[in-house]
């Protein structure tokens, strides 16, 4: 899944007209107290009631005004994650085959996103969820082909909330994965002579063959302590 295909479009609370938001529109875009504005208009409009004769609304704007920069960075945020829930989305119905994902999916997902999945100690970014999907999409295909050997089946929705399930559960060891990236890359940079045997060590984690499932008993709290350890 290509984040940067991804595109949105909303309409302008001041114009009108859509917004087209992607990866490198964002910043052509505001989110305010739950509206959606070009970030001309949203300039242009807030100047304007910030010298309003209304005394509440000229200092509501002016406050907004003060503190623009914590509102473009909120929006960059609110944008950001309503991108990358999409590709969620796309990547579903592009890897499982379905057209319509079903509501169960859509809450389990949002139970994941805002930290209220069972046993979950924080949200996880929807970025994230795409990541670790795609990073272990044959992996979890081989452990849905093992499970159908051994007569574990599954219908193709209940095998995305398993899929996801797995994935949520393995959270804390995508992150610690994440940040052994970051000090091999550090490494790397400091000392260019071991980047040829790290390179080859970091590559081998990244391969779906790295995680060896053949003789490993299936139930999901067994995959979440594994699945980013290879």
């Amino acid at each position: 899944m290509n984040i940067r295909e991804i595109e949105i479009t909303y309409k302008c609370c001041v114009c009108g007209e859509d917004i087209s938001v992607n990866l490198e529109t964002i910043g052509e875009a505001v989110y305010c107290d739950k509206k959606i504005y070009h970030s001309d208009c949203f300039a242009e409009m807030a100047e304007k009631r910030a010298k309003s004769k209304n005394k509440k609304i000229s200092d509501k704007w002016k406050f907004i005004l003060a503190d623009i920069g914590k509102v473009r960075k909120e929006s960059y945020i609110y944008f950001k994650n309503r991108l990358y829930k999409a590709a969620v989305c796309q990547f579903i119905e592009d890897n499982y085959y379905i057209k319509v994902i079903p509501r169960s999916i859509h809450i389990r997902l949002g139970d994941i996103y805002n930290g209220s999945y069972i046993r979950l100690p924080r949200g996880i970014p929807p970025s994230h969820i795409l990541d670790m999907w795609e990073r272990k999409r044959d992996f979890l295909n081989r452990v849905y082909e093992n499970n159908i050997s051994k007569g574990k089946c599954m219908d193709v929705y209940e095998r995305i909330l398993y899929d996801l399930g797995v994935l949520a559960n393995s959270y804390d060891s995508y992150l610690k994965w994440r940040e052994k990236q970051k000090k091999i890359s550090a490494e790397m940079k400091n000392n260019p002579q071991k980047q040829n045997t790290e390179i080859y060590k970091f590559m081998e984690s990244l391969s779906p063959e790295s995680t060896d499932i053949s003789q490993k008993h299936f139930d999901m709290s067994a995959l979440a302590d594994e699945i980013f350890d290879g």
